[in-house]
């Protein structure tokens, strides 16, 4: 019973405390006993722990929404509106969407935008759908949305609303002006598209579905058991959080030999496989797996983790047998379209060879990303595209990387004093597979001129380019430190 209350260390004795404040539990019970239920554990010594609650709930009314009936339109040659007063909101959605297939025209205010909707409705060229940002001069999208419903010519127009900062009430709002779907950025393409075109199936069926959100969305699409083979634990961080955050089920080994493992025990949907860990390395753990499924006609789908993404990494991954790559760090948007295209593939076709499945990067993504991280010690726009834009998994992966970085630059300092440079060169690519996440271009910079010295044996040039590297690294360490508790302030 002493876990459930707070602020209490289960081992008082120790003289370094446990990490968490001891309040999880405790409020967990509170929840359970406000539903009426109540919570305990049983523990067995070497096996686990199984928490058990009650509750009591209502039913929930007959009357569910359902999904439209009709058939989800094609958006090819469709006539969309995108209305945003902010320049580069427009050009966000303006690329988003122009791998949809819909004409695209633009407003830039209320009044022109709905000065164009009722004029195409007067010439037959009816749009489709509008897709409004939150952020209009002078008003924001609600009083448009609400404007449009009130002309009887546009009510089969599907409204979306994209908003930068999803606010309490937002939903019943959209419901009460009858606006077909409602996102928060950052949103990828794919999500974007297809929200549209629900949305439009939604407007165009007799019986209006619930409003389509992010949420709803992920409702509709399939669950996996995903294995990740990582063995950087700032990597690790990165890439479950915005699995499980997409709903997925996630697996976590560090060596290829625990990855081939837990290919057999846990039977995975898929595989993230790093191309560079201990013991066996992702190449020759995927050509194991590749073997054993020889005998059994399975295929999983397995994915490449690279830091390097080199045109040699794609022959490297055919030939061993995997059937796409990404870069590391794991940029969300880049891993999901590659996800959602190699488990299509693999569930349309029974074991495919290697090379007719392999998928590229997604388009538009860099595999050389450092040209685009821009100057300074880091970019915080940069690390919310790879934290699927969630500011609570930036802020754990920041914590990660404050953890494990002074450990990394001591390890750095003596394979550069001892001129190791096998040790240097694995400590590098951990490094550069993980800075990129906070667009730190100088210290990567930095790292590629200490790499160049180690392997020549320049040691004494490589002494100063060392120190300029912790100073980097240091700079980098008290921003992020910053940054992380002003991120937890404002959620708290």
């Amino acid at each position: 019973h002493r876990i459930f209350n707070r602020f209490e260390q289960a081992r008082g004795y120790l003289v370094r405390p446990q990490a968490g404040a001891g309040l999880g539990l405790a409020i967990s019970r509170q929840l359970v006993e406000l539903m009426g239920g109540r919570i305990w554990v049983e523990s067995e010594l070497g096996r686990g722990s199984t928490f058990h609650f009650t509750a009591d709930f209502q039913l929930a009314p007959k009357e569910e929404p359902v999904e439209p009936a009709c058939e989800v339109p094609s958006l090819s040659d469709l006539y969309a509106l995108v209305v945003a007063g902010n320049p580069s909101n427009r050009d966000f959605l303006e690329k988003k969407l122009s791998g949809c297939g819909m004409q695209l025209h633009y407003a830039s205010t209320a009044v022109d935008a709905l000065a164009r909707l009722t004029g195409a409705s007067k010439t037959g060229n009816c749009f489709a759908a509008a897709i409004l940002a939150a952020d209009l001069p002078e008003t924001d999208a609600y009083p448009l949305a609400e404007k449009i419903r009130k002309v009887p010519e546009l009510s089969q127009v599907a409204l979306v609303i994209v908003s930068c900062t999803g606010l309490r009430g937002d939903a019943s709002r959209c419901r009460e002006l009858d606006i077909d779907a409602y996102l928060t950025f950052p949103v990828d393409e794919h999500m974007l598209c297809e929200t549209v075109q629900k949305a439009i199936a939604r407007r165009r069926s007799p019986e209006k579905a619930a409003l389509i959100t992010r949420h709803s969305l992920r409702e509709t699409h399939r669950y996996l058991r995903i294995l990740v083979a990582e063995d950087n634990p700032i990597n690790q961080e990165v890439t479950t959080s915005i699995l499980r955050k997409r709903g997925h089920h996630v697996v976590v080994v560090g060596t290829g030999r625990e990855a081939l493992e837990a290919t057999a025990e846990k039977e995975p949907d898929l595989i993230l496989m790093d191309l560079e860990m201990p013991e066996m390395d992702g190449l020759e753990a995927t050509a194991a797996i590749r073997r054993r499924e020889a005998d059994t006609g399975k295929h999983v789908p397995i994915i490449a983790m690279t830091a390097h993404a080199m045109s040699g990494d794609r022959d490297r991954c055919l030939q061993a047998g995997m059937d796409a790559y990404v870069s590391k760090p794991v940029h969300s948007e880049e891993l999901f379209s590659v996800v959602e295209k190699v488990t299509a593939e693999n569930d349309q076709s029974d074991a495919e060879p290697a090379e007719a499945a392999i998928a590229e990067p997604a388009e538009g993504a860099s595999s050389e990303r450092e040209a685009s991280v821009p100057d300074g010690f880091f970019s915080l726009s940069e690390a919310m595209a790879y934290a699927d834009g969630d500011k609570c998994v930036l802020a754990e992966v920041v914590q990660v990387f404050l953890e494990v970085a002074p450990k990394t630059m001591a390890d750095v300092v003596q394979a550069v004093n001892e001129g190791n440079a096998e040790e240097f060169n694995g400590l590098a690519h951990r490094l550069k597979g993980v800075l990129p996440l906070f667009g730190a271009r100088r210290p990567i910079a930095l790292l590629e001129e200490l790499q160049a010295m180690v392997r020549k044996g320049s040691a004494k040039n490589a002494e100063y380019v060392l120190q300029q590297l912790l100073s980097e690294m240091s700079s980098l360490q008290e921003n992020l430190g910053i940054m992380a508790k002003e991120i937890r302030s404002c959620e708290s």
